[in-house]
């Protein structure tokens, strides 16, 4: 009983060593998974910033951070249409009045944004001024006043999607190369599709919003921009969480989506708060305790 006591034992001990083997093989796949991942991270942040180093280059730039976050959310109207003759379709009278058509779509839904921003204000200094009481009628008035202004931010994401939306569908009807290749028509077109995409999110379309921006990413700015990597994020995490539900959707799908709406997120961060903030620090640890999981894992954040 002794010998085969002292066997048994022996063959658990070589059991158990050759499962530790085994995780230890799976979790190196992992960690090499999780390199290639900031290494593809690290990659497109050189594309984008050129050569040399990331530090103290456009993440930092104060005046350009300013200047992109005003286009995404307070857009100037162009200047070109009606100040201005444009060129290239002075022997194009069709295109000229397409994009003027276009344009008067844009124009309404900036006169709709200015609208939206004093009614939304209005509220908010309702909000903050409601007075001291007895502490449950304060809180079902500001529950009230949150509801009015969640519904009103809705009714008016439908109007702007709409007529912004309006505005591409007739800028995209254009075929004259000269027109399209103008800096009225693709500053137009690429607000547009700014506005467009914006509203498409806050209305929970991410499908829609993610073919928006798949047109945007053409424009030669768009790599620098944190509000086109954080609204594609969203997107592919709102196809990360519905394919996470489907049971038949291999792994390696998902992993891919995962790495989309991480990759795009920390990009996002980056460019706001630059590559040394602390940020930037956290979202890293917490994206790469993610990225070591399965997949199929609830994610943290």
């Amino acid at each position: 009983m002794k010998i085969n006591g002292s066997t048994e034992f022996r063959r658990l001990n070589i059991m158990n060593v050759f499962f530790f083997l085994i995780f230890l093989i799976s979790q190196s796949a992992v960690y090499a998974e999780n390199r290639f991942f900031y290494s593809e991270y690290e990659n497109l942040l050189e594309r984008m910033s050129g050569s040399g180093t990331l530090k103290n280059k456009m993440y930092l730039d104060a005046v350009k951070l300013q200047k992109i976050e005003q286009d995404w959310t307070y857009p100037e109207l162009p200047k070109d249409f009606y100040t201005h003759q444009i060129p290239e379709i002075n022997y194009a009278p069709l295109e000229e009045g397409l994009l003027r058509m276009a344009y008067s779509h844009y124009e309404k839904s900036i006169d709709t944004m200015d609208q939206m921003r004093l009614d939304l204000t209005g509220i908010d200094r309702k909000i903050k001024s409601l007075p001291e009481g007895v502490w449950w009628k304060v809180i079902d008035e500001a529950d009230h006043l949150y509801r009015k202004r969640n519904r009103l931010k809705m009714k008016y994401a439908v109007s702007l999607a709409g007529t912004s939306g309006k505005a591409i569908e007739i800028l995209e009807g254009i075929q004259n190369s000269r027109v399209r290749e103008s800096r009225a028509y693709r500053t137009l077109y690429y607000q547009s599709l700014r506005m467009f995409s914006i509203y498409e999110v806050i209305m929970g379309n991410y499908d829609i919003a993610f073919g928006a921006l798949m047109k945007y990413r053409y424009n030669p700015d768009s790599d620098n921009e944190w509000p086109y990597h954080h609204l594609l994020s969203r997107c592919y995490r709102y196809k990360f969480l519905v394919a996470q539900k489907n049971t038949g959707i291999e792994e390696k799908d998902l992993v891919l989506l995962r790495k989309m709406k991480n990759i795009h997120y920390m990009i996002a961060v980056t460019l706001k708060y630059g590559v040394s903030s602390e940020e930037l620090k956290v979202i890293k640890e917490k994206i790469f305790l993610e990225e070591l999981g399965s997949p199929r894992n609830r994610e943290k954040y």
